[in-house]
């Protein structure tokens, strides 16, 4: 798993490398000229004090020189950077999401039906009505949802409903320009993988939506939030 920890560990030890030049250099030539180990593995493990007095163990290439056994690990760090900086991209799309199972299907229901109250919503999903009223209105504060007139509003492809039905006086969700965006995007390889990154057990999600779509009964809004916990 890339981690800035990593990152930092290579640049260390490629500075180490080249502070300590002549005992790296020294210290491979010598190993060079012996008999052991180090020639089935290729590697040599040597004690190198830090620019600031630590001392750490690092793994050099038996065959390399000090400046490219520094310069390798110089350019694995700035390839994990560069690979982290990439995730760190993908997770900020996923930002506005609460990092909450029910709020994805909250966005795929209402992709599915185009507009829908909290209450209705909770019954197709089985989960808690407050919750998903929370939910809703985190989401709208983020971007992800729009509220809209209910008189303007009809439901469609909403099971147990019947075609473009309207219930008066309540506050339907739709999703936004920015929450359907996200939604494309996680019809993406990198999106989907994402989720698992996002979400505490993206894969109970995932195998929900990959059975049957938001509304699929056998694994509620209930059975992820409890499987949360």
């Amino acid at each position: 798993m890339v981690s800035q920890a990593e990152i930092d560990r290579l640049r260390l030890e490629a500075d180490t490398i080249l502070t300590r030049y002549a005992q790296v250099e020294q210290a491979l030539e010598q190993a060079r000229s012996e008999s052991g180990d180090h020639w089935e593995s290729g590697e040599l493990s040597v004690a190198l004090d830090t620019p600031n007095g630590r001392s750490i163990d690092v793994v050099l290439d038996l065959d390399a020189d000090p400046a490219s056994n520094a310069q390798s690990r110089y350019e694995q760090a700035k390839d994990l950077e560069a690979e982290l900086e990439r995730k760190q991209e993908i997770v900020g799309q996923l930002a506005p999401l609460p990092a909450d199972p029910v709020a994805y299907l909250i966005c795929y229901h209402l992709d599915a039906v185009e507009g829908n109250y909290p209450r209705s919503m909770a019954g197709h999903l089985d989960a808690q009505r407050d919750h998903v009223e929370t939910l809703c209105e985190e989401m709208e504060t983020a971007g992800v949802l729009e509220r809209v007139e209910s008189g303007t509003v009809k439901q469609r492809r909403v099971k147990a409903k019947q075609a473009d039905e309207v219930r008066q006086h309540h506050t339907y969700y739709r999703l936004s320009r920015e929450g359907d965006h996200l939604l494309r995007f996680l019809d993406e390889r990198e999106g989907q993988v994402n989720v698992l990154r996002h979400l505490p057990d993206g894969h109970t999600l995932v195998a929900r939506l990959d059975q049957g779509g938001p509304d699929y009964p056998r694994m509620t809004g209930s059975c992820l939030v409890k499987r949360e916990r």
